[in-house]
């Protein structure tokens, strides 16, 4: 890939060594050539995340610590404090990332997930995580509330 990309970042995750779906993900980050209308917007046909805004937050890896749908629900309020630090909100989020220990919690999480923007998502089946406890990771790209100040 280097060799290929030899300008690009390049950010390796290894799913799980099983067969799982999909076999293989790969996101692409490019600057935009205009300015689009808004802070955010997405396209229909490719998923793509159109940004203009000067600024984003990129979240830490939210871990979930348990299976209960309350453990759930925990680690989606702390995502949010951690957004809020940061002038921002969940469902301001341009690119969401799910990291499963197993395939069956998808549906679940998706259930359970409060108000979610229309961003893409990568749902990554995974090996581990850092916990033993942890079934679900989560980390977010958003863009910041206009109107609050990001820097602090």
């Amino acid at each position: 890939m280097a060799a290929s990309f030899p300008g690009a970042a390049l950010d390796f995750v290894q799913m799980q060594r099983a067969p799982v779906t999909p076999a293989a993900s790969c996101e692409a980050r490019a600057r935009l050539r205009s300015a689009v209308s808004s802070a955010a917007g997405f396209t229909t046909d490719s998923g793509a995340a159109l940004v203009s805004s000067p600024e984003i937050v990129i979240s830490g890896t939210q871990l979930a610590f348990g299976r209960q749908d309350s453990d759930f629900k925990l680690a989606f309020d702390r995502l949010e404090k951690e957004l809020a630090a940061k002038h921002t909100r969940l469902d301001r989020a341009v690119l969401s990332h799910l990291y499963l220990t197993s395939g069956t919690l998808a549906n679940r999480v998706d259930a359970l997930e409060p108000a979610r923007s229309a961003s893409p998502r990568t749902i990554l089946p995974v090996e581990a995580l850092p916990s033993l406890d942890a079934p679900f990771g989560l980390d977010v790209i958003a863009v910041p509330d206009a109107a609050a100040p990001l820097r602090q």
